[in-house]
């Protein structure tokens, strides 16, 4: 018990510091990016959904917290179905059988079906829960959205 107190601990401590970070700087990335999301509106409409929907990560982290293993699917963590999910450009959020959380936007963020990946790091996670690595293979500018996430070619 007292592990997992500890466990959900720095979970917290880590989504308060990530939070800090992430409004320290306004809310967007420095620099220019020109790629896939095209306008600032689609930017930001990417993170309105994101900052809507961020207990998402923290339902899946609490679920490999208490069963020792990642969830199977939106129902195992205690989700809303796929598409309930549904806001100004998100389309569904999906959490697969390792854990990996989908975010599939549509053509308002700039590509219809566009898919921005939450991919868990457990290297750690029995001291600190799973840690989240955020990759786009669709959105070539991200980071214009969500500053802490990485375009990756396919």
């Amino acid at each position: 018990m007292r592990n997992e107190l500890m466990i959900f601990a720095g979970l917290l401590i880590a989504l308060i510091v990530g939070s800090m970070l992430y409004h320290a700087r306004g809310g967007r990335s420095t620099g220019v990016h020109v790629g896939a999301l095209g306008s600032s509106k689609a930017a930001d409409l990417i993170r309105e959904d994101f900052n809507r929907t961020a207990a998402v990560k923290t339902s899946v982290a609490e679920y490999y917290v208490s069963q020792g293993k990642m969830p199977e699917n939106n129902t195992q963590a205690g989700l809303f179905e796929p598409s309930e999910y549904r806001g100004q450009t998100l389309r569904s959020v999906t959490v697969s059988p390792d854990g990996t959380i989908d975010y599939e936007f549509d053509a308002n963020s700039g590509i219809e079906g566009g898919h921005v990946l939450f991919l868990p790091d457990l290297t750690h996670a029995r001291s600190m829960g799973p840690q989240w690595r955020c990759v786009s293979h669709d959105y070539s500018d991200i980071a214009r959205a969500i500053p802490t996430c990485e375009f990756e070619k396919q």
